[in-house]
């Protein structure tokens, strides 16, 4: 039953943790790219 659960923890937790850095970084970046595209267009 423990390495089901350690399983499952990661496979709930740890993503959902890493998302959240992702989605920190997107907002730092994707302005960024949205300025860059409107130049271009």
């Amino acid at each position: 039953m423990w390495p089901v659960y350690k399983w499952i923890h990661i496979n709930t937790v740890a993503p959902f943790t890493n998302f959240r850095g992702k989605i920190r970084k997107w907002k730092r970046l994707v302005p960024e790219e949205q300025r860059i595209k409107r130049r271009k267009i």
